[in-house]
Parts: structure tokens; sequence; C-alpha cells
């Protein structure tokens, strides 16, 4: 990886170039999750400008695959913050959590700037039993927060669910302004459940995950079973205004999915 941080450290990426185009590149990172960086800790990471790309972890299989040892493609943050005032996270790939995977209570706060183009591989080793995990572009787990301000989340993809983003126990999205906009969520030959979810997957599991939307808009997403929003297994919805448009579902043609007796919207 590129870098590894920890203790309360501070890394702020500036791109000072005339075009405002330089770049990190990440490579394929054998020993944990965040092919490009990883911010334990209570480490912060601010990204102003340029280009954060191309992390891996070793754990990422192009046709599906089981293992679950390492996510975060790009980043991987434990109990750290990310704040993104502008620049672009691009084509991260790992087992879940293609550009981000969030654990610890971290935090994203998302001001401006693009995610997208991250890919999550992971599918579970039983063909009747649901895969989970997922999050093409995100995946944010175990108390952590996204905060959404502005910039744009798109064309994530994940086998199974969550293309762009997916939320898993007592862990929350908020929604205020900005684009989640051309995730997919893939059905993996073999397996019988349907894909779940191009844009957001919200899962309950022990404790609720939660989706706010204020604003901002949820378009252009695509999965068989629930387009632009999944909550499942008592995942939580609020919806207090923003657009939800555009979505595909290819089986029964709801932008919305709820899932089991205890979600809620």
């Amino acid at each position: 990886r590129a870098f590894s941080l920890s203790n309360g450290s501070v890394l702020s990426l500036l791109d000072t170039s005339a075009g405002k185009i330089g770049a990190v590149k990440g490579a394929t990172n054998s020993s944990g999750g965040g092919g490009t960086i990883y911010a334990a800790g209570g480490s912060v990471v601010n990204l102003y400008s340029g280009t954060i790309t191309g992390g891996i972890t070793d754990s990422y299989a192009a046709e599906g695959g089981t293992s679950t040892s390492h996510s975060g493609g790009n980043f991987q943050l434990d109990g750290s913050t990310f704040n993104m005032y502008g620049g672009t996270v691009s084509g991260g790939k790992s087992s879940f959590g293609g550009n981000f995977a969030l654990f610890s209570s971290s935090v994203i706060n998302l001001y401006d700037g693009t995610v997208t183009g991250g890919e999550s591989s992971y599918v579970n080793a039983s063909a009747l039993n649901q895969a989970l995990r997922g999050g093409g572009n995100m995946y944010i787990a175990s108390g952590s927060v996204l905060n959404m301000y502005g910039g744009t989340i798109s064309d994530g993809s994940a086998r199974r669910v969550g293309g762009n983003i997916s939320t898993w126990t007592n862990s929350t999205v908020n929604m205020y302004g900005g684009i989640i906009s051309g995730g997919t969520s893939i059905t993996t030959e073999g397996y019988t459940t349907h894909s779940r979810c191009g844009g957001l997957f919200v899962y309950r599991g022990a404790n609720y995950g939660s989706f706010y939307m204020y604003g901002g808009e949820i378009t252009g997403c695509s999965a068989t079973s629930g387009g632009g929003i999944v909550a499942n297994n008592g995942g939580m919805v609020y919806i207090h205004g923003g657009r939800i448009d555009n979505n595909t579902d290819k089986n029964t043609g709801k932008a919305i999915y709820m899932v089991g007796a205890n979600s809620r919207l």
C-alpha cells in the first residue's frame, strides 16, 4: 500500500499540479485491507483534489469468490475519519468494499468529489445462502457512518448486494445532498438468490443499520430485486426529502425493496 496511518496521524492530499490531475496509485495488498491507504487509531485523511485509484486486496476474485480476509480496495478505515472535499477515488477492488471498507466507528464526510468504479467480488460458498457484505464502492460496518453532503458515488458493482453502498449492523448513512448513481448488483451463476440493490443496501443483523435521506438523488441503479434501495432483515430507511428515480428492478419493478418482517420504511 502507499500509506499506513495510526495513532491519530493526519494525511492531507492537496494536488497542486496545474491541471489537478495528480494520482496516488495503489497496488495489490496481500497483508491486510486497504490496498492504497490504511488508517487506524483515530487517524484522519483529507482529500482536496487529485485521484486515488486502483487499489486491490488479494481477496478480490474477478468471477466471484468466498474469501473475506481483506477488504477495502483503496481504503480501509479502522476507527478513523476520511474527509473528501474534491478529487476522485476510483477503481478499487476487494472481496467487499471495493473503494472503501469502514470498521470500528469510522466516519466518511463527503462534501464534494467522486467515488466511482469500485468492485466487490464476495459471494457465499452455499448456493442457497444469500451473499451479504457487498458494497462495490463502500462497505460500512461496526458502528461506522457516511455523511454525504455533496459529491457523487457512482458505477460501483457487487456480486449480489449493494452495488454502490452496503450498510451493515449498527451503521448509518446520512444523505443530505449529492448523487448516488449507476450502481449494479450482479447475480452470480450458480447462486439461486437474486442480486439485491444496485444503489444502497441496508442490513440489520444484531443491531439496526439505517439510512436517512434528507436530500440528494439516487438514480440509474440496477439489480434483480430493488434497484435503488434494499432494506434487509430489519434494515431501517427514513426518507425526509430528496429524489429516487430511474432505478431498475428486473423482477418486481421496485425502486425500494423491503425484505423480512422487521425492515422498516
